[in-house]
């Protein structure tokens, strides 16, 4: 009776087996399936959701049985919004009207970009974006921006390097791969591209302005400065030279400075002690050359827009006074810098005033 019943039962459970096996084949082939639909099923998902998001922004009136929305619009783009709304209401069968409203509101600001021009307007933009009407600095900034970068940064080397990786970026910018990636360190280099491209450019510019190539000064032209003559005119003798480690060149020997280096620092500079003092003095003093300059330049942007908007006291108020602190400060300290470059000659370096303590 017991082999009967274990018969029965080893039968019952092949039989379940073969069910769950034939339900699992069932579900797999179902599941392939809807694995195939998913994706235009999101895309129909999200174009309802959108189409409802916006639907849920308009008002209702009830008078005329319609939905109204209202929004800002460029007027150079009315024709293209009217014949949008054209060919959508000829396929769905309703019609869609365009009517301007006269309106006192300030127009929000729209400013048009594009690959080239984004990534410098998203930096005046995280600053503020200007009111409507406004002067837009950004195409400024297109040039001033990567400069006072490379001012910082100068370095044949090393710019070079970040301009030929900019390259690459800018090259590839159009391959699917590089757009869908979705690293944000990489997101965040490959938005700022045209940004880079210019900085790494500007970079090798100053770099040979500081004569600079991975922090090695490189002699492209000879110096401008002549040991032989110190040293024949001077009457250096065997023990003076072993008790003196170190040797001042001094210009105001006839035949030592024979003129300045072309292009840039003179290489010999690199040999020099006081190598360091020399070069942050000139670039601390061309730094505030450049900054001041560039501060006065959006003082003067400002004149622009009080103009624009008729606010005459503004110029009186507002940009006169500053122009009269900044320049009567930073553009006196700036007069000074050239004044004493260009009238400090060699023979009276010693007692040159400092424009520190002045």
């Amino acid at each position: 009776g017991r082999l009967g019943v274990l018969q029965q039962l080893q039968q019952q459970s092949h039989e379940l087996q073969e069910v769950l096996g034939e339900t699992e084949r069932f579900l797999s082939q179902v599941l392939g399936r809807v694995q195939r639909l998913l994706p235009p099923w999101q895309v129909q998902t999200r174009k309802m959701k959108a189409v409802y998001l916006v639907l849920n922004q308009c008002s209702v009136s009830a008078t005329h049985k319609c939905l109204i929305a209202e929004g800002w619009c460029a007027a150079s783009d009315l024709p293209a919004l009217q014949q949008v709304l054209r060919d959508g209401s000829s396929e769905a069968g309703v019609s869609a009207v365009v009517h301007r409203i006269p309106c006192r509101d300030l127009p929000p600001t729209l400013i048009r970009t594009n690959r080239f021009t984004a990534s410098f307007q998203g930096i005046v933009d995280a600053y503020g974006v200007g009111r409507y009407q406004e002067v837009n600095p950004a195409p400024y900034t297109i040039i001033t921006f990567p400069f006072l970068f490379a001012v910082m940064f100068g370095d044949v080397g090393h710019g070079l390097l970040m301009f030929l990786f900019a390259l690459a970026m800018v090259l590839a910018e159009d391959r699917p791969a590089v757009k869908a990636a979705r690293n944000e360190i990489w997101r965040t280099f490959f938005t700022g591209r045209y940004l880079l491209l210019l900085m790494g450019l500007f970079s090798v510019y100053t770099g040979f302005i500081y004569n600079e190539c991975f922090s090695r000064a490189t002699t492209i032209f000879p110096s401008g400065w002549s040991v032989a003559a110190m040293a024949t005119q001077s009457g250096w003798s065997d023990t003076f030279l072993a008790e003196h480690p170190l040797l001042t060149l001094d210009p105001a020997v006839s035949g030592v400075f024979l003129g300045p280096y072309p292009f840039g620092i003179d290489p010999v500079w690199s040999l020099a002690v006081n190598h360091l003092s020399f070069l942050n003095s000139f670039k601390m003093k061309m730094s505030v050359i450049l900054g001041v300059t560039h501060m006065t330049f959006g003082v003067v942007l400002g004149v622009f827009n009080h103009v624009h908007f008729g606010q005459w006291h503004r110029l009186l108020l507002e940009t006169l006074p500053e122009l009269i602190f900044l320049l009567g400060l930073f553009g006196y300290l700036v007069f000074l810098v050239i004044y004493k470059w260009l009238c400090i000659s060699v023979t009276s370096a010693a007692t040159a005033p400092s424009i520190l303590i002045h």
